[in-house]
């Protein structure tokens, strides 16, 4: 599974960079057998719900209000790059991918906001698809209000298109390059590129 060699090479590399908190690493893996083959499983350390999610979320609860000002999205940006940075020249890995649904929040609290999540899913049960060998449950990734106010960091997510920074010679722009695009805050600072052998390019819309 490339998705899988991509993460365990990540987890090997560099341990002591402080930008590798800026990067979701993998926990463990293990295979499921199924009846329809063996399925890879990876499991990763607990975060919040994706960038889009929570600002779809506080929009909703917002009357309409942008989370993401000028000033918040360019603290935010800082660790970004910063895990990007980890990647390309820790790892030697580009992402080549890097869309809001890929970037999450940090969860704060692990402990207990999941011993708390079990409780109400144990009362609450989730929706679920019951198929004739297996059921389908419909996944969760609303954990409530945050537990303390310690401000969530991003963390770069999902391998699952990245390639080998040290196995490529030339990535063409129109092929391989990744634009982080958002409306309102997002625009009004341009755009950022993330390219092959570059952190970040900064240009006007």
């Amino acid at each position: 599974d490339d998705e899988l060699t991509t993460t365990q090479q990540i987890n090997e590399a560099n341990r002591s960079s402080p930008d590798r908190d800026f990067v979701r690493t993998l926990y463990g893996s293990f295979v499921l057998k199924g009846p329809y083959g063996d399925h890879v499983c990876s499991a990763y350390w607990p975060e919040r719900q994706p960038v889009n999610f929570f600002q779809r979320r506080y929009r909703e609860a917002s009357s309409g209000k942008e989370f993401f000002t000028v000033p918040i999205l360019t603290a935010y940006f800082k660790p970004l790059l910063k895990g990007v940075r980890y990647l390309h020249r820790d790892c030697h890995v580009i992402h080549t991918d890097l869309i809001l649904s890929n970037i999450l929040f940090t969860m704060e609290d692990p402990k207990t906001l999941l011993l708390g999540s079990e409780k109400y899913v144990s009362e609450n049960p989730a929706a679920r698809k019951t198929l004739p060998d297996h059921e389908i449950y419909v996944s969760g990734s609303d954990f409530r209000l945050w537990v303390n106010r310690k401000v969530p960091t991003p963390v770069v997510s999902d391998f699952g298109n990245a390639v080998r920074g040290d196995q490529v010679r030339a990535i063409t722009a129109s092929s391989r390059m990744c634009i982080v695009r958002q409306k309102s805050a997002l625009d009004s600072l341009g755009r950022i590129a993330l390219i092959y052998g570059t952190l970040a390019h900064w240009y006007e819309a």
